[in-house]
């Protein structure tokens, strides 16, 4: 491996880490030199830079207990950290290198780096977990008793996110959750009713509407693939995908004819466009300005029925049968799919999301009438986010409210999907 691709590397880490920059923009940054650090990568540099820091970050909890099993005297701390990050990473997720490579190349890169004695401390350590890389692939789990700095390490989590979730389902499920999200996501596609039987490259998936590519299906751009222009399918996880088919069959249940709803949170457009598929007169908008025009270009591929509005057009258009609020949140819930979310997040980044989300709420009530449904979600599974919110609702409403269903999806579940909380209110 060249010298180039461990640099870059070692640049995102170091601003998703330092700067809580979101790791796809510190990709693209680092990727297209658009942050004036050199020229652009090759594509293969890139497809090896996404996969070796999103797994950095997804292990980087166990990465850290196997570099400090062996840095007795001295714990290794800022760059020379995350370079050992990455070569562990490598050595005990990466099947197809050479173990001796990977640690020369990375006592050369260190020794260019920070000099002679840092190289010699990385060779000695590197050497020794190659040479055990058998027992550090599979970490054995600790127990209950356990402290929580191991706990959370062994979960890849900050303790304070550990900690919450251990407090909200307990140290068995806690571990479970903890370990599918750690686990790659799987690409998974929802598919237009009329669409099924034209996209041989799919096979069916265990949710209604859902399908994934067949092992032989040649690889490329998603938006190269069949059916993409003409608007056939989406890509969507399972949880999102259960969650529409879950609100559908309770809006059908409710009106035999196609219910109006608000998807008031829309962008990309994922929510809207299955919604609209499953028969849904959906009108949809986003408070985002750039995130509007990513919504528009998607139902304007999938679902032109989709209604596109304007935030303050909504008061307008009412009364819905339902409104659909995916509440702006942690992202606890999608660590497979954005790993850089757990290290990125402090306690206090929940204040100010659990306060939007409260007024969220609130507005959705003002849209519908007497018998109409308000749907919350987030792709979260701390609990102030999602059933915390309950109690004061219920209480504080300016309508008469009940709770008609809730649903609480892990990546632990059957499917696994991404983490996701919902409630159904209905207006009284």
């Amino acid at each position: 491996m060249r010298k180039v691709p461990r640099l870059k590397a070692l640049q995102i880490l170091t601003d998703v880490l330092a700067n809580g920059r979101p790791l796809d923009e510190a990709i693209e940054a680092f990727c297209t030199g658009g942050n004036g650090k050199g020229p652009p990568v090759a594509p293969e540099d890139r497809g090896w830079l996404v996969e070796v820091t999103s797994g950095v970050l997804r292990n980087r909890g166990r990465l850290d207990l196997a570099i400090d099993a062996y840095a007795l005297k001295k714990k290794p701390s800022g760059k020379i950290r995350k370079i050992l990050e990455i070569a562990v990473y490598q050595l005990l997720h990466q099947d197809r290198v050479f173990p001796a490579t990977v640690v020369s190349e990375t006592v050369d890169f260190i020794k260019s780096e920070e000099g002679e004695a840092p190289a010699r401390f990385a060779n000695a350590l590197l050497r020794k977990i190659a040479d055990s890389r058998d027992e550090w692939s599979s970490f054995a789990a600790p127990e209950a008793s356990a402290p929580i700095a191991e706990k959370a390490a062994w979960a890849n989590l900050p303790e304070w996110w550990w900690g919450k979730w251990e407090k909200a389902y307990g140290f068995e499920t806690a571990q479970k959750i903890a370990e599918a999200s750690s686990s790659r996501p799987e690409i998974w596609f929802r598919l237009r009713p009329d669409a099924k039987d034209s996209l041989s490259f799919l096979e069916s998936g265990p949710v209604p509407g859902s399908a994934k590519q067949k092992e032989q299906a040649s690889a490329g751009e998603i938006s190269s693939l069949p059916g993409y222009a003409e608007g056939k399918w989406i890509i969507q996880d399972l949880a999102s995908q259960i969650l529409e088919n879950r609100f559908a069959e309770i809006l059908r249940s409710k009106n035999a004819k196609s219910s109006r709803v608000l998807d008031r949170c829309a962008a990309p457009g994922g929510k809207a466009i299955a919604l609209s598929w499953l028969g849904m007169d959906v009108t949809a908008t986003d408070t985002n300005p750039q995130r509007k025009k990513l919504l528009m270009s998607s139902v304007a591929r999938a679902a032109p029925t989709v209604k596109v509005v304007d935030e303050n057009e909504m008061a307008s258009q009412a009364p819905f049968d339902a409104v659909w609020i995916d509440a702006p949140c942690s992202g606890s819930g999608i660590l497979r799919r954005h790993p850089d979310v757990r290290w990125s997040k402090k306690p206090e980044d929940l204040l100010p999301l659990v306060a939007i989300q409260k007024k969220l709420i609130g507005e959705a009530f003002k849209l519908v009438p007497k018998g109409g449904l308000v749907f919350y979600t987030v792709c979260s599974l701390f609990s102030e986010e999602g059933k915390g919110h309950l109690v004061e609702v219920l209480a504080n409403a300016d309508c008469p409210v009940k709770i008609r269903e809730e649903i609480l999806l892990t990546p632990a579940g059957e499917p696994s999907s991404d983490g996701f909380y919902g409630v159904v209110f209905e207006r009284l």
